[in-house]
């Protein structure tokens, strides 16, 4: 990825994170499952669970959503230090089996949450 478009992806990301905190703010239901359909997807309580982490309020933070949490740490290790590593198939194939248990355990708890 060229310099350029690192610094654009990182624009785009903080401009879309300052939209949805402020959505969020006013009371708006981003999440189209949970708006139409009731349910909440395995990210809801993630926009909640960063407010927490900006405010040193971990234990709040893990229990709004917990893979929000775990990404709030990883994402930025792997930007800055593993990005531009080459895995193996067999590693490719372990993270994904890792990520998808994750979103499913996430989800899981999520789920039995709920109000």
């Amino acid at each position: 990825m060229a310099r350029g478009t690192s610094r654009e992806l990182a624009l785009t990301i903080i401009v879309v994170g300052a939209m949805v905190l402020a959505a969020h703010s006013v009371g708006i239901v981003l999440c189209p499952l949970r708006r139409f359909v009731g349910v909440p997807c395995p990210g809801c309580g993630a926009t909640r669970a960063v407010i927490h982490l900006f405010h040193g309020e971990l234990a709040a933070a893990i229990r709004m959503n917990p893979l929000a949490v775990v990404l709030s740490a990883a994402i930025p290790v792997w930007w800055f230090f593993m990005r531009d590593m080459k895995l193996s198939r067999v590693a490719c194939a372990i993270v994904c089996m890792v990520a998808v248990l994750s979103v499913a355990a996430n989800w899981a708890y999520v789920l039995s949450c709920r109000p």
